[in-house]
C-alpha cells in the first residue's frame, strides 16, 4: 500500500503493533500519517492515551526506518476547533441540552471543557501529527 493515515489519539490498543502492522502493509516511499496524543511538558499521569512526548514518538518512528517529514506540536489548532467550538456549540444550544441532559450536565460540560483547555495549556498533555515516509522496503 503506498500511503496510510491512521487516526490514533483515541486508541487504547498497543501502539507499537499499531505502527509493525502499517509498517508491514506500507510499501518503500509511502508515507504514515499521524495524530497522537501526546504527554506534555508536565507529564500528565491522568491521561491513559498519552505514551510518548512528540520527541519520543519521531524516534519510535525514526528507528523503524522512516523519514520524518513533519512533526508538528497541533496542541492550541486542537483546542481551537476542538474543545473551544464544542464549548460554543454547547452554549448556542444551551436550551436544548439542558432540556434533554439537564442543568447540570451542561454546567458539568462546561467545566469539562474549560478543565481540559487549562491542562492542554499547562502541559499536561496535547496533540501531535507526524507525517513520516518509509525509507526502507
Amino acid at each position: 500500500m503506498r500511503s496510510t493515515i491512521w487516526e490514533g489519539h483515541r486508541t487504547r490498543a498497543n501502539w507499537r503493533s499499531w505502527l509493525a502492522e502499517f509498517d508491514r502493509v506500507l510499501e518503500s516511499g509511502g508515507r504514515l500519517a499521524l495524530t497522537l496524543q501526546t504527554l506534555g511538558r508536565a507529564c500528565d499521569e491522568e491521561s491513559p492515551f498519552s505514551r510518548w512526548t512528540l520527541d519520543e514518538a519521531k524516534g519510535q518512528i525514526t528507528a523503524m526506518g522512516y523519514r520524518v517529514l513533519h512533526a508538528d506540536d497541533i496542541t492550541e489548532r486542537d483546542i481551537e476547533i476542538g474543545w473551544r467550538a464544542l464549548d460554543s456549540e454547547l452554549t448556542r444550544r444551551c436550551a436544548e441540552f439542558t432540556e434533554a441532559r439537564g442543568p447540570d450536565w451542561v454546567a458539568m460540560a462546561h467545566a469539562v471543557f474549560a478543565r481540559e483547555v487549562e491542562r492542554m495549556r499547562s502541559g499536561g498533555w496535547g496533540n501531535g501529527r507526524i507525517v513520516a515516509a518509509k525509507l526502507r522496503g
